[in-house]
């Protein structure tokens, strides 16, 4: 796509313009989606952004209940395009796909999200057109009690279940040549799940990428019901209901708060993805491009935990000249950039990629832009291959307009988009005192 539906049975008239939004448009996409999904036929779109509305929102439930991908493009070059092709041309692919999810007695399932279609008559069985390594579905749970789940109760389990077709190569007799041969395979897991007994164990158990990848998904939902800026307050919410609840079990004599769950490894970055969260293009409430919100959204709806925390906060290192990296992972803000050694900085938020020039760099004449044959491209091109989208890659300079992109890449700072990590965490404890009065 690189305009507006123009033609055929599915035109989106130019006077509905005024009308595009996140709401779609038209029953016709949606309609001819499920026919696709029901025939097992999965719909890939392409969007080439030429500036003006391509009816995205309403279009893209081609691809989400049919299993497909949308690529969006700013500017795309030939050789990405053609890269992103080829990439899932030989990748395995799972085609004409079946998920069911099975329960013990004391949980059942409460909701699901992916890019998939609930089978119409079947309870707990998800049907999946297309998928590849990089998507993923999460389900949360429900207790089938109010009373949840005691100590002394049997461990509950959780089973899945998926079944699908893939093209698999093999060789054919003494002519030695590759050749594919259709595939049907089912992968079942089984998972016992503990149980907690106190709090302080609940949290040791938690993990804040899954947390955040779940939540993201249901406040997405909301965003799309009752608006961006409602979502936004439930999300604040949520939190700081979290960390009243967490800091009055874990730690009720401290007197100061711990808004980052710094005795709990695994969720030490949970509040620092919240905040990452509600400065993402999602959840911003000016200046939206529907289009942009709506690949973006496909985009995360689908991937894993560790992928959607990668998006919501990049990954910082620095390189203290082209083949020697510090392998240290930086906090997104400007001191660590300043008191670091490195001269050069890469910016990882897996769609795109920034390799930042620091004065240091400039003063010391390292090769702008870097050599293909160096370390750190080394790094770049390793760090991109495993992608399903190319990632866009960016060359900044300090003190050139082409700094921008690496400013806006570090959010913990003041920016246009929202407040720093630390007024986020002032705001936070102040509603927090205020509940605990």
């Amino acid at each position: 796509m690189s305009g507006l539906p123009n033609c055929g049975l599915g035109i989106i008239p130019l006077e509905k313009l005024e009308e595009l939004g996140l709401e779609s448009i038209t029953d016709f996409y949606d309609t001819q989606a499920h026919r696709a999904a029901e025939a097992k036929i999965c719909i890939d779109i392409t969007v080439f952004s030429s500036g003006k509305h391509l009816a995205l929102p309403t279009v893209s439930v081609l691809s989400k209940v049919t299993g497909g991908i949308i690529r969006r493009y700013d500017t795309v070059t030939v050789g990405q395009l053609v890269a992103d092709l080829q990439k899932q041309l030989i990748s395995v692919q799972g085609y004409h796909g079946a998920l069911r999810i099975r329960t013990t007695s004391l949980l059942r399932v409460g909701k699901a999200s992916g890019h998939f279609f609930p089978d119409p008559v079947q309870p707990n069985l998800y049907h999946i057109q297309g998928c590849t390594k990089h998507q993923a579905v999460a389900f949360d749970f429900e207790y089938t009690e109010q009373s949840g789940l005691k100590t002394s109760d049997k461990l509950p389990i959780v089973q899945l279940a998926f079944a699908y077709t893939c093209l698999e190569p093999y060789i054919l007799g003494q002519e030695n040549k590759q050749r594919l041969r259709v595939q049907r395979r089912v992968r079942i897991q089984t998972v016992q799940c503990k149980i907690a007994s106190s709090p302080p164990q609940l949290y040791n158990g938690a993990d804040d990428k899954v947390i955040i990848h779940i939540l993201t998904n249901k406040i997405l939902k909301v965003a799309l019901e009752e608006g961006l800026k409602e979502s936004r307050f439930i999300l604040q919410d949520w939190l700081s209901i979290l960390l009243e609840r967490y800091n009055s079990t874990v730690s009720p004599r401290e007197t100061n708060l711990d808004l980052t769950f710094s005795k709990h490894v695994k969720l030490r970055n949970l509040t620092r993805y919240m905040f990452a969260l509600l400065k993402s293009p999602l959840f911003r409430t000016e200046d939206i491009d529907f289009d942009t919100w709506t690949a973006f959204h496909w985009y995360i709806g689908g991937c894993s935990s560790s992928v959607l925390s990668r998006i919501l906060y990049s990954r910082l290192v620095g390189w203290l000249d082209l083949d020697t990296c510090s392998n240290e992972e930086l906090p997104l803000n400007r001191v660590s950039v300043e008191t670091s050694n490195s001269t050069i900085f890469v910016i990882d938020s897996y769609l795109q990629i920034v390799v930042y020039y620091t004065a240091k760099a400039r003063i010391n004449q390292i090769e702008f832009p870097p050599s293909e044959s160096s370390n750190l491209m080394t790094y770049v091109k390793k760090v991109s291959l495993n992608r399903s989208i190319t990632p866009t890659l960016i060359y900044a300079m300090e003190g050139t307009e082409s700094a921008s992109y690496f400013d806006e890449l570090l959010i913990e700072e003041q920016n246009k988009f929202g407040t720093t990590l630390k007024h986020f965490l002032d705001y936070l404890e102040t509603i927090i005192r205020k509940q605990k009065e």
